[in-house]
């Protein structure tokens, strides 16, 4: 993909402070939105009452990968735990998407970075969601049809999101 990259930029991103206080709640809702459409599918059919003892599944704990139906349509993409509580799994979101569910992953090449290409071609493409904390009921986790990849560490820094999102009281997904 031919990208334009402005002088001092690494194109991963367009740094918050080129971004005016509207722009940057435009493109917050604008996720958030997104970021609802792409989950209230995957907890629809299932029960509201499913808990985290209902998963049954030896691998989830925290720091293990998964890989999971992508946000953008025909995609895959990976999330990992970060830590289980008695309502839902608490997971990181990474925005590299793949185009087959993927058997194996180099954790250090996972992003959650947000992604916005410069390049005119690509004016209007919506990029796979990326999120550092995700807090899914255990229903929508089980809807996502998770498959394990592999067991990683869960850093102190990646729980950083996790504990604002606890301070604030914060819901569900």
């Amino acid at each position: 993909m031919n990208e334009y990259v402005p002088d001092g930029s690494d194109g991963d991103e367009l740094p918050d402070d080129e971004l005016s206080s509207e722009q940057y709640r435009e493109a917050a809702e604008a996720t958030l939105q997104r970021l609802m459409a792409y989950l209230t599918p995957f907890g629809k059919n299932l029960p509201l009452q499913t808990s985290v003892a209902d998963l049954d599944d030896p691998h989830l704990v925290g720091g293990a990968l998964y890989s999971v139906p992508g946000s953008e349509k025909a995609t895959y993409q990976i999330l990992k735990v970060l830590l289980l509580d008695d309502f839902g799994v608490h997971v990181r979101l990474y925005g590299n998407g793949f185009s087959h569910r993927p058997a194996t992953v180099a954790p250090d090449l996972l992003d959650t970075s947000p992604f916005f290409s410069l390049a005119p071609e690509d004016a209007g493409q919506e990029w796979p969601l990326s999120v550092g904390h995700l807090p899914l009921l255990a229903r929508t986790f089980l809807g996502m049809h998770a498959v394990f990849i592999a067991q990683t560490d869960v850093e102190t820094e990646e729980l950083e999101d996790y504990r604002e999102w606890k301070e604030a009281g914060g819901g569900y997904l």
